[in-house]
C-alpha cells in the first residue's frame, strides 16, 4: 500500500515542476525578446508610405459637379493657390507650399511626393516634357508629369522661368555686381547647360516660337536667340512713374509680347518690330493665351479679354469664386480658363468669356 502512495505523490511533484516551468517561460519570454508587459499583443494598423517630411494634405474637397455649369469649383484647399501650370492630362497647382496634381474631368488630387514644405514652391510651369516648379530656398524642382515624381536636381537659386519648343531658360546663377546673366537648361536633367550674359539684372523670361525674351530692371526688354545662345537685340519700355519695380509676366504670343507690370497695375503689349506698345490698367499679376489667341488678364475678381487697345470680354464680378481676387491663372485646353483663389480651383467655361 506505501508504493501506490509514494508513485502518486511522485507523479505530483512532477506535475508541480512542470506547471512551474511553464509559467516561468511564460513570465521570461517576454524579456528574452526586448519586450514589456506594457506591448501591445495585436499588429499596429498600417500606415501610408513615406513621401518625405511629416505634411498636411491641403486638400479639403473634390468640388466637380455632374452637370454642366459656367464657373464651377472643381477642387477646395486649405490655402491659397500661389500658382498653376497645365499639361495634357492634369492641372497642377502650388498650394501652402506644396504641389498637387488634379485630374481635370474628376476633380481628384494627389500631393506630389518629396515636396518639402520648408522650401515653399512659389511658381509654376509647363513644357519641354516636364513641369517646373521654382522654390523659395531649394532651387529649381523638375517634376514628371506622368508618374507626379521629381526626377532630377536642382541646379540652384532660381527666380523666373520659361519653356518652350526652343528649351527651358531661367533667370538664376546670379554673380556679383549689377550685371545679370538668364541660363539654359537641359530639359532632361534640368542642370544649367549654357548661360547669356546681360547688362543689367533680369526680373522675368518669355520663351516663343525662334525667340525668348528677357524682362530686366529699368524697363529693358532683351531677345536672346535660343540656336546661338546669345543677346540678338533690345527694347526698352518706359517706366510708369509711382510704380514699383516687380517681375511680372513674359508673354510671347506669336509676333507680339505681353509684359505684366505688378507695381503700377499695368499690361503692356509690345511689338517689337515697331516698338510700340498698348497699355491697359489690370492688377499686372496674372495672364494667358486661350487656344483661340485671345489674352486674358486679372483684375481683382474681374477676367479682362484683350485683343487689341480695347478691353473685351467680362467686367463683371465673378460672385461664384466666393474670393476677393484671383490669385493664378492658366488657359484650358477646352477653351476656357482655370482661376486660382483662396478657396481652390475653378474652371470657368468659355461661354463666360464670351460675354461682354
Amino acid at each position: 500500500m506505501a508504493r501506490p502512495q509514494r508513485s502518486v505523490s511522485i507523479a505530483l511533484v512532477v506535475v508541480v515542476a512542470l506547471a512551474g516551468l511553464l509559467a516561468a517561460g511564460r513570465w521570461l519570454q517576454p524579456r528574452l525578446d526586448g519586450r514589456t508587459e506594457a506591448a501591445a499583443p495585436t499588429r499596429p494598423a498600417p500606415t501610408a508610405p513615406a513621401t518625405g517630411p511629416a505634411t498636411t494634405s491641403p486638400i479639403l474637397a473634390i468640388g466637380r459637379p455632374a452637370g454642366s455649369s459656367a464657373v464651377t469649383r472643381v477642387l477646395a484647399t486649405s490655402s491659397q493657390v500661389d500658382a498653376m501650370a497645365v499639361t495634357r492630362r492634369a492641372v497642377w497647382l502650388a498650394v501652402g507650399g506644396l504641389v498637387l496634381r488634379v485630374d481635370p474631368a474628376t476633380g481628384r488630387a494627389l500631393v506630389v511626393p518629396e515636396v518639402d514644405r520648408g522650401a515653399p514652391v512659389v511658381d509654376l510651369t509647363a513644357g519641354a516634357g516636364a513641369v517646373w516648379a521654382v522654390t523659395s530656398s531649394a532651387g529649381l524642382l523638375r517634376i514628371d508629369p506622368g508618374t507626379a515624381r521629381l526626377t532630377a536636381p536642382n541646379p540652384g537659386p532660381v527666380s523666373a522661368i520659361a519653356a518652350g519648343a526652343d528649351g527651358v531658360w531661367a533667370v538664376c546663377c546670379q554673380g556679383r555686381g549689377p550685371r545679370g546673366r538668364v541660363a539654359r537648361l537641359d530639359p532632361a536633367s534640368g542642370r544649367v547647360i549654357d548661360t547669356v550674359g546681360l547688362p543689367t539684372r533680369p526680373l522675368a523670361v518669355g520663351a516663343g516660337p525662334g525667340a525668348v525674351w528677357v524682362r530686366g530692371a529699368e524697363g529693358w526688354l532683351w531677345r536672346v536667340d535660343p540656336a546661338y545662345g546669345r543677346r540678338a537685340g533690345a527694347l526698352r519700355l518706359p517706366t510708369v512713374p509711382g510704380g514699383a519695380e516687380l517681375a511680372g509676366t513674359v508673354v510671347v504670343a506669336g509676333a507680339v509680347l505681353w509684359v505684366t507690370d505688378p507695381g503700377p497695375g499695368v499690361v503692356r503689349r509690345v511689338d517689337p518690330r515697331s516698338g510700340t506698345e498698348d497699355r491697359w490698367e489690370a492688377d499686372g499679376r496674372h495672364l494667358a493665351v486661350t487656344p483661340g489667341g485671345t489674352v486674358w488678364v486679372t483684375s481683382d475678381t474681374r477676367l479682362l479679354g484683350l485683343g487689341g487697345p480695347q478691353v473685351r470680354g467680362p467686367r463683371r464680378d465673378l460672385r461664384e469664386l466666393n474670393a476677393d481676387r484671383i490669385t493664378a491663372m492658366a488657359a484650358a485646353e477646352d477653351g476656357g480658363l482655370w482661376l486660382g483663389t483662396a478657396n481652390g480651383l475653378f474652371h470657368v467655361d468659355q461661354s463666360v468669356l464670351r460675354q461682354r
